[in-house]
């Protein structure tokens, strides 16, 4: 079982389960406003982070998500 900010999910092997996870509240540089799909392609353009929830609002850390790396095998 793995949970991700209060939700939580059954895994059915251990390839599912991501490499890394990044919690990040800061503003991304190249991402306007709370552009979900620019902010898209600014983590896959980094690294192949997978968004899993986006929550942008105004202000200076107007980014706020939760990212995945899994294996592209």
């Amino acid at each position: 079982m793995k949970s991700y900010l209060g939700s939580s999910s059954s895994t059915s092997s251990e390839n599912d389960l991501p490499l890394a996870s990044l919690c990040l509240a800061d503003r991304l540089e190249n991402v306007p406003e709370g552009n979900f799909d620019m902010g898209t392609i600014e983590l896959q353009n980094n690294g192949s982070w997978d968004i899993e929830i986006w929550l942008p609002k105004p202000g200076m850390a107007r980014h706020q998500l939760f990212a995945t790396l899994k294996n592209k095998d």
